[in-house]
């Protein structure tokens, strides 16, 4: 009996056992409102899935969840600072051209814009006009910070390696917590490329795409620098990814494989 009130406090207090009260209030108050809505058994089943939740959420913790969070910690202001050295070089139109060069399928992306907004220009078509600068002011600039970025990658997986403390913790965290791990990455990849030129005017669905493909290479990155048991656990079951096939062959080529990768990537969700 007194586990069963440990557990039951551990629920209503703090801050998942505010969120617990919050959405069981919001339910009853619904529910008094507009009879028949919601039924009294229907709020205990409620009841019963969301403690559930939060006591599974409190038991997966792992040892593993501190060190990715730290390192992770430092994406959004690297990439600022990664954004904001490029918007720099954007001024020199000589290191736009360098970097298309090295970036055939953005070049092109770039170029297609370009004549697309000369079209709308000529019909007199303002928003396609706005969409296509959009377009090839991010291009230019994806293409100048991919060096960059690729570098981040690899500082920040050697942060993630060593303080997980090997292959079989890698792995292991690969298959209970990769979900969680998915929407961690993305939310501070996605805060940092949005001060990358031109992306923040981006459609929203490109944005998430575009972060969501950097999680995978980063992902994928982890699981090739942990070892054969964390690419398993990577590209099978539940947290396999869209993409992750490529990416991890991206990973295995080097730094150049990863950018050449990211370049064409990003290429086909800006097209």
């Amino acid at each position: 009996m007194a586990k069963s009130r440990n557990i039951k406090t551990s629920i209503t207090s703090g801050v998942n056992g505010m969120r617990l009260k919050n959405v069981l209030n919001q339910i009853k108050e619904i529910n008094h409102k507009k009879t028949n809505i919601i039924s009294p058994k229907l709020i205990n089943e409620i009841r019963t899935q969301i403690t559930k939740y939060f006591l599974n959420e409190d038991d997966e913790k792992m040892p593993q969840d501190n060190a990715v969070n730290s390192a992770l910690g430092t994406i959004d202001d690297e990439l600022g600072k990664i954004a904001k050295d490029v918007e720099n070089k954007m001024k020199d139109d000589a290191q736009v051209q360098a970097a298309l060069k090295k970036a055939p399928e953005l070049a092109k992306v770039a170029n297609e814009s370009i004549s697309r907004k000369h079209s709308a220009l000529i019909e007199g078509n303002d928003s396609a006009v706005i969409k296509e600068e959009l377009t090839i002011l991010f291009a230019a600039s994806v293409a100048m910070a991919i060096p960059a970025i690729v570098k981040l990658i690899g500082v920040i997986i050697k942060k993630i390696s060593v303080a997980m403390g090997g292959e079989g913790k890698v792995g292991e965290y690969l298959e209970h917590k990769g979900d969680h791990w998915h929407h961690m990455i993305t939310d501070f990849v996605l805060k940092g490329l949005q001060l990358m030129p031109g992306f923040k005017k981006l459609p929203t669905d490109k944005q998430q795409k575009i972060a969501n493909l950097v999680h995978t290479v980063i992902v994928a990155s982890l699981a090739v620098a942990s070892g054969a048991g964390a690419i398993k656990a990577l590209s099978q079951g539940s947290n396999a990814m869209a993409g992750v096939e490529g990416a991890l062959t991206a990973v295995k080529a080097g730094e150049i494989g990863v950018g050449t990768f990211l370049k064409a990537s990003i290429a086909k969700i800006l097209t």
